[in-house]
């Protein structure tokens, strides 16, 4: 194991993130691969920032302001200060933080998130069989010892944060060489301001071997070529649709809201809190364990109104998780 960060990052810190929301068509037009070669740039040059967030070193939160070209966005046709206040309701609503008491409607989510934690760590399944009537038909394999997470994160020490706000997904990286069968896309992607909408990637022994889309396919290929990693999966997440976000019926045009509307899938690195052992292992020991290592983290949405998501255990047993794009007990 690599020492910890340490210097201007070290374990004491803790960071808060509210990023001004960009413009999500400043980029438009723009070749794909430049934004894609910055954003590997930064991952792979700003190893100790990155080692801090990724191995939960240093508790993190992200959560977003609105500023008037993605008002405009989300909210077309409006004056400036309408969309800005229109954009602001909608925020704080799926943050879960414009009720009477914010602090207890938190702690009533966190109490559903260890609900479902405890029902799929307990089952362990070893693969997931997704299905829609678009013909996502899809089977994912889990790894020895994988760990589901969601709702609130905890340091190696045992210190919780939420990393997200808002968050509605229990998610885990899969064995990065399962994965086999078609999935469609559920939602438009953003990625660096450019859209990819109505695609479908295919998979075969863990790796992407064909894709497409309606628009964007540019931009989806500059995602998988990003680096050899990109074209394997790194997580696996689960969201009802019976959510503040999918409820509201906003798309976002920013992956930190639109992701926690639908299941999704990511393309990319993969998480080591989510494999028994991992804040131990090196990048070559998560490898070698089937959790996946890239340069990129690429979440797409895939959780239709109808999709089911069938678990099987390693002795055969097949258990109902999602029926109709929500969870079996709903």
């Amino acid at each position: 194991m690599e020492a910890p960060a340490a210097g201007f990052l070290g374990p004491r810190w803790r960071l808060l993130y509210l990023y001004r929301g960009a413009d999500p068509a400043a980029l438009k037009g723009i070749d794909p691969a430049k934004p894609a070669a910055a954003s590997k740039a930064r991952n792979t040059q700003c190893k100790v920032f990155r080692r801090g967030l990724d191995y939960n070193i240093n508790p993190w939160c992200i959560a977003g302001a609105p500023v008037v070209a993605w008002a405009h966005e989300v909210f077309p046709g409006d004056a400036d200060e309408v969309a800005i206040y229109k954009l602001w309701n909608a925020i704080l609503h799926t943050a879960r933080a414009d009720g009477q008491d914010p602090e207890s409607d938190w702690e009533l989510h966190d109490a559903a998130f260890e609900k479902n934690l405890r029902f799929l760590n307990g089952n362990r399944f070893d693969y997931l069989h997704y299905t829609a009537a678009n013909g996502t038909d899809l089977t994912i394999g889990m790894t020895k010892g994988h760990e589901w997470a969601g709702g609130k994160g905890k340091t190696p020490d045992g210190h919780p944060f939420f990393p997200n706000i808002p968050t509605e997904e229990v998610f885990t990286s899969p064995d990065r060489m399962r994965a086999d069968g078609i999935v469609y896309s559920a939602m438009p992607l953003i990625h660096h301001g450019n859209k990819v909408d109505d695609f479908w990637i295919k998979f075969e022994g863990g790796r992407v071997v064909d894709y497409d889309a309606r628009v964007g396919k540019a931009t989806l290929a500059s995602i998988i070529d990003t680096d050899g990693g990109a074209a394997h999966l790194g997580e696996v997440a689960l969201i009802s649709k019976n959510t503040p976000i999918r409820e509201s019926g906003v798309l976002f045009y920013d992956t930190l809201y639109d992701e926690n509307a639908s299941c999704h899938l990511a393309l990319g690195v993969g998480f080591p809190e989510c494999i028994e052992g991992g804040y131990d292992m090196s990048k070559e020991e998560l490898l070698e364990h089937g959790v996946n290592v890239s340069s990129t983290h690429v979440d797409f949405m895939i959780g239709t109104d109808d999709i089911d998501i069938t678990g099987i255990t390693p002795d055969g047993r097949e258990v109902v998780i999602f029926q109709n794009g929500q969870w079996s007990w709903e």
